[in-house]
């Protein structure tokens, strides 16, 4: 990400998805090795040299993993003095995955509160749920027959 910053004039997307390391880590294991921390970091050495970029935030909105009021403010907190854009998504259940996305109303709350924290954020309402064409619900087949996707969903225990 460095490289890229240094070389490119590109704006970011950044799939953050969580506010603590640890939280981060279980959504998504391989983040791992690139601490919260560290990536802020590099993103306000770059803000600090001047580069005009914008950064934008994709948090997947996951009930009662990553939802809490305590998670916008943390939110809100690591993001303050960054020109950062988050784009809210609700996760797109699918067949198979014990995720499921927060209730309408807890992701509205969920977005006022990071907007009143003084972050831009919009919340990027999923389309093609009812026919499993939702971002992160596309996958392949078995044979064509409509059996369950051939996909891990993993585990974030």
């Amino acid at each position: 990400m460095v490289r890229f910053l240094a070389e490119c004039r590109a704006n970011l997307a950044l799939s953050l998805n969580g506010t603590t390391d640890e939280q981060r880590g279980a959504i998504m294991p391989q983040t791992r090795r690139w601490p919260i921390g560290a990536l802020l970091g590099a993103l306000r050495d770059d803000a600090a040299s001047g580069s005009g970029r914008r950064y934008f935030m994709e948090y997947v909105l996951l009930a009662g993993v990553n939802d809490a009021d305590d998670d916008a403010r943390r939110l809100c907190d690591l993001l303050a003095d960054l020109p950062a854009h988050v784009n809210l998504i609700p996760h797109n259940p699918f067949e198979g995955s014990p995720l499921r996305p927060p209730d309408d109303a807890q992701v509205a709350r969920f977005r006022d509160l990071v907007h009143g924290g003084g972050v831009r954020c919009l919340v990027r309402w999923p389309r093609g749920r009812d026919i499993a064409a939702a971002c992160g619900q596309l996958a392949l087949r078995r044979g064509g027959s409509g059996e369950a996707p051939v996909a891990d969903p993993g585990s974030i225990a």
